[in-house]
């Protein structure tokens, strides 16, 4: 191998080459979100210890680390597009941020009395602070009542796909295993908040007292 120097001017020595240094980029960790990547319904009061069309409520959680618009979301306890059961839309500019709960009541009157404060929304205006959901009735034309013996909630987005279902004791809804379902002034509650495997026996328990928006 020959090697081919420049002298320097003064010939004191060979001027080597300086070497180019070698970058090495370092990785970048980018973490996979772990758990459902979408609102679940979080918790249901659907045997109350008053008057059931009073008191009922859902509520919502949002697992994701961004807020999501609910505005073309709905609500409700009919399973099958044209059915006699209740759907009902979120207002225009509704929205639930990155792990918030929100709550949806039949009556804002009725859960008042129950806790104190008031939900997030209506289904009934019973509450001019309160805002209220409208009948969707391109899904249904009747109003949420959840039955005490059975029933399913669904949550639809804005392209009216089942997001999250939820069944209790008679509830049937295809894929979903229902919940056995809890006495009167029992409510179920998702637990762990962001787990979802579609058996509502084992993703919901039994919750005394209801905890709404928390």
């Amino acid at each position: 191998q020959v090697f081919n120097y420049d002298w320097g001017v003064s010939g004191g020595g060979p001027i080597l080459p300086t070497p180019t240094p070698t970058f090495t980029p370092t990785a970048t960790f980018t973490p996979t979100p772990s758990g459902p990547q979408y609102v679940l319904i979080s918790e249901v009061f659907y045997d109350t210890p008053g008057t059931d069309s009073d008191e009922e409520w859902i509520e919502l959680y949002n697992p994701t680390a961004a807020s999501v618009d609910l505005s073309n979301y709905k609500l409700g306890d009919e399973e099958t597009a044209a059915g006699g059961e209740g759907m009902y839309r979120f207002p225009a500019g509704a929205s639930i941020g990155a792990g918030q709960r929100i709550t949806v009541a039949l009556k804002a009157t009725g859960f008042f009395a129950l806790y104190g404060f008031n939900p997030t929304y209506e289904v009934i205006d019973t509450d001019p602070s309160v805002p209220n959901m409208s009948v969707y009735s391109a899904w249904s034309t009747g109003t949420i009542s959840l039955a005490n013996t059975g029933d399913e909630v669904l949550l639809l987005n804005g392209a009216d796909v089942a997001v999250d279902v939820v069944t209790y004791e008679a509830g049937i809804y295809s894929g979903v295993t229902a919940h056995p379902g809890v006495v009167t002034g029992h409510s179920i509650e998702r637990s762990p908040a962001n787990q979802d495997t579609n058996n509502c026996s084992v993703d919901f328990v039994d919750r005394f007292p209801p905890t709404p928006g928390s």
